[in-house]
């Protein structure tokens, strides 16, 4: 018997740690505290129960498919009244409601887990954003030192919720037990951060955590792989001399990876006392140049745009680190950390080039991409999709790998508060007829997402599906 049990689905979302985050914040707990358990459930609508968990008390978060503000606190029941899983508990606790970090934080859960992975702009933000981003800062960057960009100025933790969804680009990247206590870890630090300052992880620490991590990208090994004794063996081997340990640690063949060169550009300038970002005189004048022009835009905007310098490789470490915590903790944390900053670094290329790979199709009035069989998760590409082509698209249809050797197709709106797309569920019973053995799992309150297990069901098939099920909705209205 164990006191707390505390249920999030598996592969656990920005809402899932959010929640939690919250839960423990407004119950006065540490997240190591020996009273808390951890499980996970398939799907946000399972449930467990007290007979399978012997816990004094079982609390579902982002999951059950109920709210009583007491041990249950899930929202896919109705997204309409919490757009978010993180909301039912922020509007349990006055506490939380008092509190202004905790107000942001509520919102960036409840715009993120709503579909919305645009920053919160609204159409003509976005616009001008991309217009001065990829025209005048583009011909700025390539002949000036420094990058210079447009960024989101909403006070909303956006770097940790784009570190957190890469965490787990791969299935089998991480645990899901470790990928929910990371993500609490960087919400608190950024939390405490927005309170006041905090300790800071010491430039020393930085290089030689860089090292460990591309001394095991040298290896191809993960951190689960290594295990922690070989990363401590790793961590004290490394010395910082005239050439910092990232530097010594680094493959030949990487060396010319823009990734792996901002890794070692950010141990070399901390190491030397200096900031993480690259500033001159050139970027200074440009980014009042463009802050100015932005004035008059930005009055009366949620959302502000202001130019920004970017900073070298994965400046976060600084902030991320568990400094309070045990060494094995910090190592742990800042290894991963370093893994969701490369696949942020490089994940646009690939899905870039998947998406380019795909075909793009029309499901009865529908605009359809179908991608390519890939070992990313439907997450990782629903996100990207979501970011990229969210008013240019209204369905994807794709298959992923698993890393046990299976495979899992899926249909996802992009925009999963999008009425357009109708038939869902009639496309969920005509798999079921079809295949009577697979696994089968819509939705239910937005049926933004379809996912099918079994072995002799293709993409193609799906898609053939798919064009007797859906149809667009906008249609129907009009010719009604």
């Amino acid at each position: 018997m164990f006191n707390y049990l505390l249920v999030n689905h598996e592969s656990p979302d920005l809402d899932s740690i959010c929640t939690t985050f919250f839960w423990l914040l407004a119950n006065n707990l540490e997240l190591d505290d020996p009273r808390l358990h951890y499980a996970f459930v398939k799907t946000a609508e399972d449930r467990l129960h007290s007979e399978d968990y012997p816990a004094d008390k079982i609390f579902h978060f982002d999951c059950g498919y109920r709210f009583n503000g007491v041990t249950d606190f899930d929202h896919h029941q109705n997204r309409k009244q919490w757009p978010s899983a993180a909301r039912t508990i922020f509007q349990t606790y006055p506490i939380l409601q008092s509190d202004p970090i905790a107000k942001i934080l509520v919102k960036t859960a409840d715009r993120v887990d709503s579909g919305n992975a645009q920053g919160g702009l609204d159409k003509e933000t976005r616009e001008i954003k991309q217009e001065i981003n990829n025209n005048f800062l583009r011909s700025f960057n390539q002949s000036h030192r420094g990058d210079v960009l447009l960024v989101n100025n909403n006070g909303e933790p956006e770097e940790i919720n784009r570190l957190f969804y890469n965490l787990d680009n791969k299935a089998g990247e991480i645990e899901d037990l470790d990928k929910l206590l990371i993500g609490i870890i960087m919400l608190k630090l950024w939390y405490e951060n927005q309170k006041r300052a905090t300790v800071k992880a010491t430039p020393v620490f930085i290089d030689h955590l860089i090292a460990t991590w591309l001394t095991l990208k040298k290896h191809n090994m993960t951190v689960h792989q290594a295990g922690i004794n070989n990363i401590f063996l790793i961590f004290n081997q490394q010395r910082s001399g005239k050439l910092c340990a990232a530097r010594r640690a680094t493959d030949p063949k990487d060396q010319s990876e823009p990734a792996v060169r901002e890794m070692v550009q950010l141990s070399e300038r901390l190491l030397a006392g200096k900031s993480s970002k690259v500033e001159t005189e050139e970027t200074i004048n440009i980014k009042k140049k463009v802050n100015r022009f932005l004035n008059d835009f930005n009055q009366g905007k949620q959302t502000r745009l202001t130019a920004t310098t970017l900073d070298v490789g994965p400046w976060q470490l600084q902030k991320l680190i568990p400094v309070n915590m045990s060494q094995e903790v910090q190592l742990i944390v800042g290894l991963f950390i370093l893994n969701a900053w490369y696949n942020k670094r490089t994940i646009g290329r690939t899905m870039r080039d998947l998406v380019k790979a795909g075909r793009q199709i029309k499901i009865n009035g529908l605009d359809t991409l179908v991608v390519p069989q890939t070992d990313y998760t439907s997450k990782t590409l629903r996100y990207y999709v979501r970011s990229n082509y969210f008013n240019e698209l209204d369905l994807v249809i794709s298959k992923h790998l698993e890393p046990n050797g299976g495979a899992r197709l899926g249909i996802t709106k992009v925009n999963d508060r999008n009425e357009k797309v109708k038939g869902m569920e009639d496309l969920r019973d005509s798999v079921v007829k079809e295949f009577p053995m697979a696994k089968v799992f819509l939705e239910k309150n937005h049926h933004f997402v379809l996912y099918v297990d079994h072995p002799d069901l293709d993409t193609e098939t799906l898609v053939k599906l798919a064009e007797q099920s859906l149809y667009s909705g906008w249609s129907e209205a009009m010719n009604s």
